[in-house]
């Protein structure tokens, strides 16, 4: 996966630059009409903190403070 994908995948502008969280470190997600807790796994892909299950429809991860 390119620099540009993981971006998009996901990642939050806070002051204007992008962030992803490490690979499996839980954080809140906002997706397509909701919030939830997710990690990112090594292929990139968004996983429920909950059951594991691919997330569809990630718009930002949230970072924490």
């Amino acid at each position: 996966m390119s620099r540009e994908e993981k971006k998009t995948a996901g990642a939050s502008a806070v002051a204007g630059e992008s962030w992803l969280p490490p690979v499996g470190h839980p954080v809140w997600v906002w997706c397509t009409g909701y919030r939830t807790m997710a990690t990112l796994d090594a292929k990139g892909i968004w996983r429920s903190l909950a059951d594991g299950k691919e997330l569809k429809g990630v718009v930002r991860a949230i970072r924490p403070r």
